[in-house]
């Protein structure tokens, strides 16, 4: 079993809350607006999730149809690689842009680390030229899509809860 902050694999019972374990109570702490997202409905998760379809791209401006679309990164220096997969929620142009920028990116400066820039370089790669010729489904909306729509409204829970307090500790102190 994983743990839901950091994705440790867990050897030895951690801490649980619901359905998330937790490796220790540092990512029990940091996953905060995890639990409460358990709280957000499917039906609230997908809904927001068909607005936020159809809505603007952060990126471009332009009202085209949004996705989560990944891209990978590589780089390395000499006795050290670092790599990761960026989620991005974009319209299908600029994720493409993005895709094929990490792909250039990753290309020329990944392979300088010994040993891992030359093995995990060429996964990069494969996996950013998969991305970019990558269909996506324009009709049905994505599981990515819906837990970035499920953590949004899990955030707007979390601010209110905090307005809330900071209100009633405005009218305490009055």
């Amino acid at each position: 079993m994983a743990c839901a902050t950091c994705n440790s694999f867990i050897i030895f019972p951690g801490k649980k809350a619901g359905k998330r374990k937790y490796c220790n109570q540092h990512c029990f702490d940091m996953d905060k607006l995890g639990r409460i997202s358990d709280d957000v409905s499917d039906t609230d998760a997908i809904s927001r999730a068909n607005i936020i379809k159809v809505s603007s791209c952060p990126t471009c401006q332009q009202t085209k149809a949004l996705e989560i679309y990944k891209s990978y990164f590589v780089y390395s220096i000499i006795l050290f690689t670092s790599w990761k997969t960026i989620s991005e929620l974009s319209c299908r142009s600029c994720a493409k842009k993005q895709q094929a920028t990490n792909l250039t990116i990753s290309s020329l400066a990944g392979w300088w680390g010994f040993p891992f820039g030359l093995i995990v370089t060429p996964i990069i790669i494969g996996a950013n030229i998969v991305a970019l010729i990558k269909k996506t489904d324009q009709e049905n909306t994505s599981k990515a899509l819906i837990e970035y729509s499920r953590m949004s409204l899990a955030r707007e829970i979390r601010d209110e809860y905090f307005r809330k307090l900071d209100e009633q500790e405005a009218l305490s102190n009055q």
